[in-house]
């Protein structure tokens, strides 16, 4: 058995090495915790993207990379930072007031810099929110939203976790996925290539999947994506504004069958962290049962 880990945002400063160092460490933790025995380290693959991501928000793109995306994306962008702004009760207003504090403008769309414009209304709002009694990552909004925004960056971020999570790597691989990284493990396992891969397990934690603009992302499926996903495992706590509160379901997937987990969860200060979320006994267990169940000959 294989195990695939697919990182969040924030992740420039890791490396694909410590990023598995560091969940092996948290899920043996909780298996300890859980009184579950450590089973042996598996093949670990990291997606890891974090520094193309950073590099692109910070304008500096690799040639690869498109140099801003269309019309439509950049309207999904906006929608995608409009949700957690109406979720949290803040007024146009109020980011205008912020943006002038920030020495921006609204109309900069008309200046040709539309790319910024989002960022900077993403960047707004991320110092808003504690305002309002709300913490989200810093610069989840700003690298989320370019990802959503430039098509040709999200296709090269998909094409690095594509080849570093499959690509010629054997199944049966565990897929365990965080924030950000949730949307593009989801979008590489639906590649029609990798519909006869083997996934016992898929978990998603801290997903912003169920936020309804992201059908336009991910493209609405109408049944459970079986193969190449057997069983699928959501953990979402309550108090991560990341998730908005929203179980992956048919009202906003298209299709039901995914084991939602939101109570029993670790509590810690920082309500989006992927540690708290793998050192969870339901989370925790779940992998467990993945990692050590028998697998017929493939």
């Amino acid at each position: 058995m294989r195990l695939a880990f697919i990182h969040g945002i924030n992740n420039e400063d890791n490396t694909a090495e410590s990023i598995a160092e560091d969940w092996w460490n948290s899920l043996e933790y909780g298996w300890q915790n859980s009184g579950l025995e450590i089973p042996e380290k598996p093949e670990i693959s990291v997606g890891y993207y974090a520094d193309v991501l950073a590099d692109a928000l910070n304008g500096q793109k690799p040639g690869a990379v498109a140099q801003g995306g269309s019309e439509t994306s950049r309207s999904s962008a906006l929608e995608f930072i409009r949700a957690y702004q109406d979720a949290a009760g803040i007024s146009d207003e109020e980011v205008d007031a912020e943006l002038a504090q920030m020495g921006k403008q609204k109309d900069i769309v008309d200046q040709g810099r539309a790319m910024e414009f989002f960022v900077d209304v993403a960047e707004a709002l991320e110092r808003i929110l504690p305002g309002h009694g709300k913490f989200i990552a810093d610069r989840f909004l700003r690298q989320a939203g370019l990802y959503i925004e430039d098509e040709g960056l999200a296709e090269q971020i998909d094409e690095i976790v594509k080849h570093a999570v499959f690509g010629d790597n054997k199944d049966p691989v565990v897929v365990v996925s965080h924030s950000l990284g949730t949307v593009v493990a989801y979008r590489v396992t639906m590649q029609p290539e990798n519909q006869t891969r083997t996934i016992p397990l898929f978990a998603t934690l801290g997903s912003p999947l169920g936020i309804g603009m992201m059908q336009r992302v991910i493209h609405r499926r109408i049944a459970f994506p079986e193969p190449p996903i057997s069983t699928w495992t959501n953990g979402l706590r309550e108090d991560d504004f990341v998730t908005l509160g929203r179980n992956l379901d048919k009202s906003n997937l298209g299709f039901d069958g995914i084991n939602n987990i939101s109570n029993n969860l670790i509590e810690r200060s920082d309500k989006h962290s992927v540690n708290a979320y793998l050192e969870s006994k339901p989370i925790c267990s779940a992998i467990h049962a993945a990692l050590i169940k028998p697998q017929a000959s493939i």
